[in-house]
């Protein structure tokens, strides 16, 4: 595993040791705003750590090898790291069921890994640059479309679907 990539897990764990502190503090409370913010970023960190750890272990294991050096040869061979590579594979599968199924957030979020579904909302930022509703809006199939309520159709997905059109003609006037 690359230096920089242990040292950052490290750091991403004592923050959730610090976090799991002050979360568990007497006066935690008082502050709702901080305590929602503390809050988000341990539902965040919390479950990269964790996975990470278990899936490098588990491969480590199988690969009979230790969990720093199956870390190195797995990003030698795909360019880049188990944990990000675990990542887009998520995020993959949540982009299937988001358009193919009119399944909730929740159980998307759940079916695909995530710790929940602000946990998907903020990887979906971060890789595709939308949340999985707008997303969804913009990618649902047909069939996963005739399945949903006509009420659902109606209203906000169609405002979506405007913004989400006016964006891509201003990206392209962008581009060009």
């Amino acid at each position: 595993m690359k230096r920089s990539l242990r040292l950052k897990l490290d750091q991403l764990e004592s923050r959730l040791g610090e976090l799991n502190h002050l979360l568990a503090a007497e006066n935690a409370t008082r502050d709702m705003e901080r305590y929602r913010t503390l809050s988000r970023e341990h539902a965040e960190i919390d479950p990269i750590v964790a996975l990470f750890r278990q899936y490098t272990e588990a491969e480590a294991d199988r690969m009979a090898m230790s969990a720093r050096n199956f870390a190195r040869v797995f990003a030698q061979e795909l360019g880049t790291t188990p944990g990000r590579y675990l990542l887009q594979l998520r995020v993959e599968a949540a982009r299937r069921l988001l358009e193919q199924t009119d399944q909730s957030s929740a159980h998307v979020a759940t079916a695909c890994g995530f710790g929940s579904v602000d946990v998907m909302r903020r990887v979906f930022l971060r890789a595709l640059g939308t949340t999985p509703l707008r997303y969804r809006r913009h990618f649902q199939t047909e069939a996963a479309r005739s399945r949903m309520p006509s009420k659902a159709l109606r209203g906000p997905l169609v405002a979506a679907r405007r913004e989400i059109a006016r964006a891509a003609r201003v990206a392209a006037g962008r581009r060009r």
